[in-house]
């Protein structure tokens, strides 16, 4: 069983490549390529990928810069993604995002991989690679790159933003406040405010502990002195562990920067989250009460 170096394909093992360009502009030129597995390998994470599987790579050239990343794929209906043991395909980084966190969804014929960098992605090459196994029918042209949205997100350094929030209007947040009483509402996980828990939220928190020698708070005034844009120290504690971390102490896979990823492929396939933290993540919180709520006015 041979090994996997990370996104790329020993030589030897290829039986085919093709190049499927998915922009005619010189600038974050996206494209899929695609190679035919002769003998069986075996990925970084142990994942068994047997021969006659595809492996496809995501790659990008002219690229303009980005610290969070968002891909959709159709796979087409001709064949079956392969996943681990908790469902999510099979991915391997490329060589483009080096120390990259990454999370992954499928859904039927439709991969979701959200990415997150606590500094800029200048590279070009390969992002990632996924596997398919294919049926007779199967032809390269069914996969395509359906959906791309690339950010560049930038922890806030303002202090004391979160002291603002009983005074709507005055802060520039975008939290949802009831017109009625006046309450604001957040979603767990939106670590930039804005509504939305996506690969950007889990980039402010790789930032905000890139440097520091400790990757992570379990204290409510530090939490909030370090993401001033929350305006409750849970915002940033995704998956409801009462810790807000960039590596989880022995269980990096559980930070809630990979929480908010893996939610957010979920989110761009169509399925409810049901990984770690899929109790908080991505829900409705009054902060008058601090109970798990929907508004009721949205």
């Amino acid at each position: 069983m041979k090994k996997l170096v990370s996104g790329m394909l020993v030589a030897t093992m290829l039986a085919s490549m093709t190049a499927l360009p998915t922009s005619a502009s010189s600038f974050n030129d996206y494209e899929l390529t695609y190679t035919t597995l002769t003998e069986a390998l075996t990925t970084n994470d142990g994942s068994i990928i047997p021969a006659g599987a595809v492996a496809i790579s995501a790659s990008i050239d002219g690229n303009t810069g980005f610290n969070a990343n968002t891909i959709k794929l159709d796979t087409g209906s001709n064949c079956t993604v392969i996943t681990d043991v908790d469902g999510n395909p099979v991915i391997e980084t490329g060589s483009a995002l080096n120390d990259a966190m990454i999370g992954m969804a499928v859904n039927n014929d439709t991969v979701c991989v959200t990415t997150a960098l606590a500094q800029s992605c200048m590279s070009n090459g390969n992002l990632f690679t996924f596997f398919v196994i294919p049926d007779t029918l199967f032809d390269t042209e069914d996969v395509s790159i359906i959906d791309v949205q690339q950010e560049t997100e930038q922890a806030s350094s303002m202090q004391g933003l979160n002291q603002g929030m009983m005074n709507p209007g005055s802060n520039g947040l975008n939290s949802v406040m009831d017109p009625v009483t006046h309450v604001f509402y957040i979603k767990r996980g939106d670590v930039n405010n804005n509504n939305v828990v996506n690969s950007a939220d889990a980039t402010v928190i790789m930032q905000v502990y890139a440097n520091a020698s400790c990757k992570y708070d379990d204290d409510p005034s530090t939490i909030l002195s370090k993401f001033p844009s929350c305006l409750v120290w849970y915002q940033a504690d995704a998956n409801g562990d009462e810790i807000v971390s960039h590596i989880k102490p022995n269980l990096p896979e559980l930070s809630d920067a990979k929480t908010i990823l893996m939610y957010a492929a979920s989110v761009g396939v169509g399925v409810p989250y049901t990984g770690y933290g899929h109790q908080t993540v991505g829900k409705w919180y009054n902060t008058a009460t601090d109970q798990q709520e929907d508004p009721n006015f949205i």
